[in-house]
């Protein structure tokens, strides 16, 4: 009985082991996304030898593809540091991604598509937990804003099957083939990732009607709860709608969304595009990743409005939605 028991703790250690090698090494997604954060690191390391507050870029892929850093600072003396991450992370992991970038005087600026992405029953993930792990062990856990609990202690340590199940069927297939940013994507030294895909170039904006409901009071405590924490570091929150693909009248559900959190007290960035663009030869390969021109061009905007600081009144945005409710055509 002994014996067997250390054979089955051999067993489970050496599957541990082998699951934590996959992740680091063989698990696409984290492969390719650590390639960006850890450039991300020597280019926020160059601006903190500099000296000055930085803008600290959160979110999802919308935002590692979406701004480049250089080009803020090279044209607007904005210190930027993009701390994108996945979609299929989280949005709890991509924001504890880039908590370790901040420091005293900075802004952080949170990529959300919603009010309700920082919901308080956002499903974790595994991969997220586990990029979270590779980039800054256990100590992810102090942050606060994951439990360290035996579900998500597990999801670190475990393997993903279906990642692993993917990953085994594409061994046969050249690299660059095994996952799509292999090619044609190129990592920046600024951290910006440029999607060289132009599969939009026929796509249409969907015609389905904007959403006007309103984050439950859960999900503001939620934001309120992380500005405040934020706060005690000396660090500000900023909220801004990154840009899709969609039908202009779209613009007035994310009206709505920023009205619900600037009058909660969370600033949002007075982004006139309000999260839509209608054209779709400024993205590349989704409704949500910008093409490398129009990359550029949203990293100009953003810069602007960071430097001048400017966010959405409630009357503004309530004079949005006004006009969109008394026009026949929306926005």
């Amino acid at each position: 009985m002994k014996r067997l028991l250390i054979f089955l703790a051999i067993g489970l250690l050496g599957g541990i082991a082998a699951s934590l090698l996959y992740d680091r090494y063989g698990f696409n997604d984290l492969v390719f996304f650590r390639r960006c954060a850890e450039t991300s690191d020597t280019w926020a390391a160059s601006l903190r030898q500099e000296g000055g507050a930085c803008f600290v870029f959160a979110g999802s892929s919308e935002t590692r593809i979406g701004i480049d850093p250089a080009t803020m600072k090279a044209e607007y003396g904005v210190n930027a540091i993009n701390a994108g991450g996945n979609a299929g992370f989280g949005l709890r992991s991509n924001l504890i991604e880039a908590l370790p970038y901040l420091r005293e005087g900075d802004t952080l600026v949170l990529n959300i598509f919603n009010a309700d992405s920082l919901n308080p029953d956002e499903t974790v993930t595994s991969a997220g937990l586990k990029f979270n792990f590779i980039r800054q062990g256990w100590g992810f856990f102090s942050h606060g804003l994951l439990p360290a609990d035996a579900g998500n202690i597990s999801s670190v340590l475990l393997g993903n099957v279906s990642a692993l199940a993917v990953d085994t069927a594409r061994l046969a297939r050249p690299y660059e083939e095994r996952y799509r940013y292999h090619s044609h994507t190129i990592i920046h030294p600024s951290g910006w990732m440029e999607v060289l895909y132009r599969n939009m170039a026929h796509a249409r904006p969907g015609d389905k009607a904007p959403s006007m409901e309103r984050p439950s009071q859960a999900t503001i405590g939620e934001y309120k709860n992380l500005s405040e924490r934020l706060q005690r570091q000396g660090v500000r929150l900023v909220v801004h709608f990154p840009v899709r693909f969609a039908a202009p009248g779209n613009r007035v559900g994310q009206a709505m969304q920023a009205l619900c959190l600037t009058q909660a007290g969370i600033p949002v960035l007075r982004d006139p595009r309000l999260g839509v663009i209608s054209d779709n030869a400024c993205f590349a390969d989704t409704s949500l990743h910008l093409s490398g021109p129009a990359a550029q061009e949203n990293s100009r905007l953003l810069a602007s409005l960071l430097r001048e600081g400017q966010v959405w009144t409630e009357s503004e945005l309530k004079d949005i939605i006004r006009r969109y409710v008394f026009a026949d055509g929306g926005l």
